[in-house]
């Protein structure tokens, strides 16, 4: 199990988001319209959730908008292994779920790179969504871990 931290907000929406980390209060951070937020403001590691227990317990992330009309709704975040004598995808991945509920589903991987270890971006797209980027990673990396928050949905990806 690696860590996996977000280190830059990229705030491209005109709402002020929120991260909240539920695993460890003190790990939060407020980026304001068309604002970014480096690795000197924000250090922000993504807990590992393995259950609803887990999940009941904290161990999650939120990103939000701070606006009652934003467009930046709610984001759970968590890191998981899916082993794949489980029916899982076997990796390690951030996941994700827009309810507020553990979901111990394949796929549910952040879009943009997914995978686990080391440092991320995390871009607030102007349409409230989000995508994670390793700024770090090989240009070969970067286009194979690159997931679109449509491929995430679809029941039959490749």
């Amino acid at each position: 199990m690696g860590v996996t931290s977000i280190r830059t907000v990229i705030n491209n929406s005109t709402d002020t988001v929120r991260i909240d980390d539920h695993e460890n209060s003190s790990a939060s951070v407020i980026v304001g319209p068309r604002q970014t937020i480096g690795p000197d403001l924000c250090n922000i590691p993504i807990p590992w959730c393995t259950s609803t227990t887990y999940f009941a317990n904290g161990h999650f992330l939120v990103i939000t908008g701070t606006s009652p009309d934003t467009a930046v709704l709610p984001w759970w975040i968590w890191q998981q292994w899916e082993p794949w004598w489980t029916g899982g995808d076997n990796s390690d991945r951030v996941r994700f779920s827009r309810d507020g509920k553990f979901h111990d589903v394949k796929w549910n991987w952040v879009p943009g790179d997914s995978r686990v270890n080391g440092d991320r971006e995390v871009v607030i797209n102007e349409d409230g969504t989000i995508t994670f980027v390793w700024p770090d990673a090989p240009f070969a990396d970067k286009e194979a871990s690159t997931v679109t928050l449509a491929e995430q949905v679809s029941p039959y990806r490749r």
